[in-house]
């Protein structure tokens, strides 16, 4: 099985997208699911990504706290429960920045891990949580045909070997080399070229983005991966796959919807050929803002919006699927949508 896919075929499952570190929304869902479990109606609870990184204040932002819930319900419960990378989870892989506009994302998270690295009465540490981030599957095949994701299909996924290098991305074999090429680097210079790029003394860059103070600390230089990875081939496929904006990439004419139909159409195929025995049929996602809680995107290809991307919030869904009843287009899945907060 490729590393990047995992499977679900058999029972019904829980699916939730872009909680974006709000805690009471997550404990509201996780409960249910945990109810359902029990009862023997729920069998597993799938996070399709952006689990971290909140809008709002640090005080509301409980994104560490779910994500090692996560971790210990997997502990717990095994394979009952997945979780997907999404775009906010894998800066943290990489020891990179995020921001929209005015709203750092990575800085909060990074200092929680060190905090938490220092409390004696931790159960994880950050290590742990890093290769929690590292193993998360990029998709979700069902055999029930449904392909469950965080960002949606991906214009540069059109052929076979492409998908191929997604179902089979290896992050830790991929920053070693890139860690091994920053190596060469005179990083003295390097660090003062990334300085001078930013604005700003790199001691202070690395304490505010890594939370890491040591020059020593094995962290301290990884602002400069960026130097390495920017423009190679395997991290543009990475970013295409957890960052795509889907329809939003083609031209606003009278073709977009017949080229994107296109592109799903041959996303999903390539893609299916990865796990022959389970072709999928349609893809379902989150990552973008919806009026209310979906979106019928394309007829293989619904969005769906539990919380935060639901406009406005109080409007979010989840799905409830069967994993082993056939499905054949997006407009079936939407029967199965439930209200966040009924």
């Amino acid at each position: 099985m490729p590393q990047r896919i995992t499977t679900l075929t058999h029972g019904r499952a829980m699916i939730i997208t872009d909680l974006h570190g709000a805690g009471k929304v997550y404990d509201r869902l996780r409960d249910k699911f945990l109810e359902g479990y029990k009862a023997g109606a729920l069998h597993h609870f799938v996070i399709c990504g952006d689990l971290i990184h909140s809008n709002g204040s640090e005080a509301e932002d409980d994104s560490l706290r779910m994500l090692l819930d996560v971790m210990r319900l997997r502990r717990e419960l095994g394979d009952a429960v997945v979780m997907l990378c999404g775009n906010h989870e894998m800066p943290h892989i990489y020891g990179m920045p995020l921001s929209r506009g005015h709203i750092e994302y990575t800085p909060r998270f990074e200092r929680a891990l060190v905090d938490m690295d220092r409390d004696p009465n931790a159960i994880f540490s950050r290590d742990d949580v890093i290769n929690f981030l590292m193993n998360l599957p990029f998709y979700a095949f069902t055999a029930a045909g449904v392909m469950l994701t965080h960002a949606g299909p991906v214009k540069q996924i059109q052929l076979l070997e492409v998908a191929k290098q997604v179902a089979e991305f290896d992050h830790r074999a991929f920053l070693q080399r890139i860690d091994d090429e920053l190596n060469q680097y005179d990083l003295d210079h390097a660090r003062a070229r990334y300085a001078i790029n930013m604005g700003r003394d790199y001691a202070e860059l690395a304490s505010h983005h890594l939370a890491v103070t040591d020059e020593n600390d094995p962290r301290y230089n990884h602002l400069l991966r960026s130097f390495v990875y920017s423009g190679k081939p395997e991290f543009e496929l990475l970013w295409a796959t957890l960052f795509s904006r889907n329809e939003n990439e083609f031209p606003n004419d009278m073709r977009r919807v017949v080229d994107y139909a296109d592109a799903v159409k041959q996303f999903l195929e390539v893609m299916s050929e990865q796990v022959p025995a389970y072709p999928q049929h349609v893809v379902l996602s989150g990552h973008i803002t919806v009026s209310g809680g979906h979106q019928v995107v394309d007829d293989a290809h619904l969005r769906i919006a539990t919380y935060e991307h639901a406009r406005p919030n109080d409007d979010g869904e989840y799905l409830i699927l069967d994993l082993e009843t056939g499905v054949e287009d997006a407009d079936a899945l939407v029967p199965l949508l439930h209200r966040t907060f009924d």
